[in-house]
């Protein structure tokens, strides 16, 4: 499996001290239909200890490592990470990871 950082986002991580990425999967049911939705959250080492029971599955990234939270996780060969801003609030996009669906 191929994990690729963008040149921004491994400069953000570095500046601010974050060295782990999260995904997870959020899921929201009712009467009518099922939702999933994936997360992408940065973490850093001091809140590794709040996530240990949780983690499923662990990747090796450039910076650290990528903490998947959730078995309904599809990913493809190529996983690609990239910075986004939006009014000044810094978030991760990701291409080649999916929710499970039927």
């Amino acid at each position: 499996m191929q994990i690729i950082y963008s040149a921004e986002l491994k400069q953000y991580m570095q500046h601010k001290n974050l060295s782990h990425i999260e995904i997870g999967v959020v899921e929201a049911s009712c009467c009518c239909s099922g939702y999933s939705e994936i997360f992408v959250n940065f973490v850093a080492d001091k809140d590794m200890p709040k996530l240990e029971g949780k983690i499923y599955r662990t990747l090796t990234g450039e910076i650290g490592d990528i903490l998947i939270t959730s078995r309904s996780i599809e990913l493809d060969d190529t996983l690609h990470f990239d910075l986004k801003s939006f009014l000044g609030v810094k978030d991760i996009s990701v291409k080649g990871v999916h929710a499970w669906k039927m």
